[in-house]
Protein backbone atom coordinates (compact mmCIF):
# COMPACT_ATOMS: atom_id res chain seq x y z
CA UNK A 1 0.00 0.00 0.00
CA UNK A 2 1.71 3.41 -1.37
CA UNK A 3 -0.54 5.75 0.83
CA UNK A 4 -1.82 5.59 4.44
CA UNK A 5 -3.91 7.73 6.46
CA UNK A 6 0.06 9.32 7.22
CA UNK A 7 0.51 9.81 3.38
CA UNK A 8 3.49 8.41 1.50
CA UNK A 9 6.08 10.22 3.98
CA UNK A 10 7.38 7.24 4.88
CA UNK A 11 7.97 6.28 1.35
CA UNK A 12 9.60 9.80 0.86
CA UNK A 13 12.20 8.61 3.94
CA UNK A 14 12.98 5.00 2.03
CA UNK A 15 13.40 6.33 -1.07
CA UNK A 16 15.76 8.82 0.03
CA UNK A 17 17.56 6.18 2.59
CA UNK A 18 17.69 3.83 -0.63
CA UNK A 19 19.19 6.56 -2.36
CA UNK A 20 21.48 7.32 0.16
CA UNK A 21 22.61 3.71 0.53
CA UNK A 22 22.91 2.63 -2.65
CA UNK A 23 25.65 5.28 -3.40
CA UNK A 24 27.62 4.05 -0.46
CA UNK A 25 27.66 0.60 -1.87
CA UNK A 26 28.10 1.82 -5.50
CA UNK A 27 31.29 4.26 -4.33
CA UNK A 28 32.71 1.43 -1.62
CA UNK A 29 36.07 0.59 -2.69
CA UNK A 30 35.98 -2.56 -4.45
CA UNK A 31 38.87 -5.39 -3.47
CA UNK A 32 41.12 -5.89 -6.09
CA UNK A 33 43.87 -8.57 -6.74
CA UNK A 34 45.95 -6.38 -8.57
CA UNK A 35 48.96 -5.18 -7.60
CA UNK A 36 48.62 -1.11 -6.75
CA UNK A 37 49.26 1.19 -9.95
CA UNK A 38 50.62 4.28 -9.45
CA UNK A 39 48.26 7.01 -9.46
CA UNK A 40 48.07 10.41 -11.35
CA UNK A 41 47.01 13.35 -8.99
CA UNK A 42 43.87 13.33 -8.01
CA UNK A 43 41.63 15.75 -10.44
CA UNK A 44 38.83 18.23 -7.93
CA UNK A 45 36.05 16.57 -9.35
CA UNK A 46 35.27 14.25 -12.37
CA UNK A 47 31.79 13.18 -13.75
CA UNK A 48 31.74 9.72 -12.50
CA UNK A 49 32.60 11.02 -8.84
CA UNK A 50 29.58 13.34 -9.62
CA UNK A 51 27.25 10.53 -10.53
CA UNK A 52 28.41 8.31 -7.64
CA UNK A 53 27.29 11.57 -5.28
CA UNK A 54 24.13 12.10 -6.99
CA UNK A 55 22.27 9.50 -5.23
CA UNK A 56 23.49 10.87 -1.69
CA UNK A 57 22.56 14.12 -2.68
CA UNK A 58 19.40 13.52 -3.87
CA UNK A 59 18.19 11.45 -0.38
CA UNK A 60 19.68 14.71 1.36
CA UNK A 61 17.24 17.01 -0.66
CA UNK A 62 14.04 14.77 -0.06
CA UNK A 63 15.14 14.53 4.14
CA UNK A 64 15.77 18.40 4.01
CA UNK A 65 12.26 18.92 1.73
CA UNK A 66 10.41 16.64 4.68
CA UNK A 67 11.45 18.38 7.49
CA UNK A 68 10.89 21.20 5.97
CA UNK A 69 7.34 20.05 5.41
CA UNK A 70 6.86 18.63 8.65
CA UNK A 71 7.81 22.11 9.38
CA UNK A 72 5.08 23.68 7.38
CA UNK A 73 7.82 25.07 5.07
CA UNK A 74 5.56 24.23 2.59
CA UNK A 75 7.33 26.56 -0.31
CA UNK A 76 11.31 25.23 0.85
CA UNK A 77 9.74 22.09 0.83
CA UNK A 78 9.06 22.27 -2.96
CA UNK A 79 12.08 24.06 -3.40
CA UNK A 80 14.48 21.42 -1.67
CA UNK A 81 12.34 18.30 -3.91
CA UNK A 82 12.22 20.25 -7.14
CA UNK A 83 15.65 20.50 -6.85
CA UNK A 84 16.00 16.59 -5.69
CA UNK A 85 13.87 16.02 -8.89
CA UNK A 86 16.20 17.79 -11.07
CA UNK A 87 19.10 15.97 -9.61
CA UNK A 88 17.72 12.22 -10.08
CA UNK A 89 19.23 10.86 -13.28
CA UNK A 90 15.85 10.54 -15.76
CA UNK A 91 16.75 6.83 -15.77
CA UNK A 92 14.31 4.24 -16.11
CA UNK A 93 14.66 2.77 -13.04
CA UNK A 94 14.37 5.51 -11.24
CA UNK A 95 10.90 6.36 -12.79
CA UNK A 96 9.21 5.48 -9.94
CA UNK A 97 10.86 7.53 -7.65
CA UNK A 98 10.48 10.48 -10.09
CA UNK A 99 6.99 10.18 -9.72
CA UNK A 100 6.81 9.88 -6.01
CA UNK A 101 8.70 12.96 -5.78
CA UNK A 102 5.96 14.85 -8.46
CA UNK A 103 3.56 13.49 -5.96
CA UNK A 104 5.44 14.97 -3.02
CA UNK A 105 5.82 18.48 -4.43
CA UNK A 106 1.84 18.32 -5.41
CA UNK A 107 0.98 17.63 -1.50
CA UNK A 108 3.34 21.02 -0.59
CA UNK A 109 1.76 23.13 -3.20
CA UNK A 110 -1.81 21.87 -1.80
CA UNK A 111 -0.58 22.65 1.38
CA UNK A 112 0.81 26.17 0.37
CA UNK A 113 -2.49 27.11 -1.03
CA UNK A 114 -3.55 26.78 2.42
CA UNK A 115 -1.80 29.34 4.06
CA UNK A 116 -1.37 31.34 1.08
CA UNK A 117 -3.85 31.26 -1.29
CA UNK A 118 -1.73 31.70 -4.69
CA UNK A 119 -4.25 30.01 -7.50
CA UNK A 120 -0.71 28.87 -9.22
CA UNK A 121 -0.23 26.80 -6.11
CA UNK A 122 -3.37 24.44 -7.06
CA UNK A 123 -2.69 24.68 -10.62
CA UNK A 124 0.69 23.22 -10.36
CA UNK A 125 -0.55 20.83 -7.84
CA UNK A 126 -2.80 20.06 -10.77
CA UNK A 127 -0.81 19.29 -13.57
CA UNK A 128 1.64 17.38 -11.26
CA UNK A 129 -1.41 15.04 -9.57
CA UNK A 130 -2.23 14.19 -13.56
CA UNK A 131 1.60 13.51 -14.25
CA UNK A 132 1.74 11.20 -11.32
CA UNK A 133 -0.91 9.24 -12.48
CA UNK A 134 -0.18 8.96 -15.72
CA UNK A 135 3.50 7.40 -14.47
CA UNK A 136 1.71 5.10 -12.35
CA UNK A 137 1.90 1.00 -12.60
CA UNK A 138 -1.61 -0.06 -13.31
CA UNK A 139 -0.91 -2.68 -10.56
CA UNK A 140 -0.97 0.27 -8.16
CA UNK A 141 -4.83 1.12 -8.06
CA UNK A 142 -5.62 2.10 -4.37
CA UNK A 143 -2.51 4.75 -5.27
CA UNK A 144 -4.54 5.84 -8.79
CA UNK A 145 -7.66 5.78 -6.64
CA UNK A 146 -6.35 7.87 -4.16
CA UNK A 147 -4.28 10.39 -6.43
CA UNK A 148 -7.71 10.59 -8.85
CA UNK A 149 -9.50 11.55 -5.03
CA UNK A 150 -6.86 14.37 -4.56
CA UNK A 151 -6.82 15.55 -8.21
CA UNK A 152 -10.76 15.80 -7.96
CA UNK A 153 -10.84 17.80 -4.85
CA UNK A 154 -7.86 20.03 -6.05
CA UNK A 155 -10.02 21.03 -9.53
CA UNK A 156 -13.09 21.80 -7.45
CA UNK A 157 -10.58 24.43 -5.14
CA UNK A 158 -9.36 25.61 -8.52
CA UNK A 159 -13.21 26.48 -9.02
CA UNK A 160 -14.09 27.95 -6.25
CA UNK A 161 -10.49 29.99 -5.96
CA UNK A 162 -11.09 31.31 -9.62
CA UNK A 163 -12.77 34.55 -9.88
CA UNK A 164 -15.99 35.03 -11.90
CA UNK A 165 -15.22 35.78 -15.85
CA UNK A 166 -15.55 39.86 -15.77
CA UNK A 167 -18.81 40.42 -18.08
CA UNK A 168 -19.28 43.51 -19.94
CA UNK A 169 -22.63 44.66 -20.29
CA UNK A 170 -23.74 47.80 -21.97
CA UNK A 171 -24.64 50.31 -19.48
CA UNK A 172 -27.91 52.56 -20.37
CA UNK A 173 -26.95 55.76 -20.63
CA UNK A 174 -28.56 58.42 -19.40
CA UNK A 175 -30.31 60.30 -23.00
CA UNK A 176 -28.64 63.82 -22.90
CA UNK A 177 -31.34 66.51 -23.57
CA UNK A 178 -31.38 67.47 -27.25
CA UNK A 179 -29.69 71.11 -27.93
CA UNK A 180 -32.77 73.57 -28.06
CA UNK A 181 -33.57 74.55 -31.31
CA UNK A 182 -34.77 78.39 -29.99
Amino acid sequence: MLFTARGPWLHTTLLATSLVSGSAAAAAPRPSSRLPQPTAPLEPSTEVDDQARAPARVGALINDGQALFDTADYVGAIARWTEAYAQLPDDPHLAAARNLIAYQIAQAHIEAFAMDPQLSHLRKAERLLRQYIAGLDPSEAESFTDAEQRLVAVERQILAATPPPLVLRPTPHAATPAPDPR
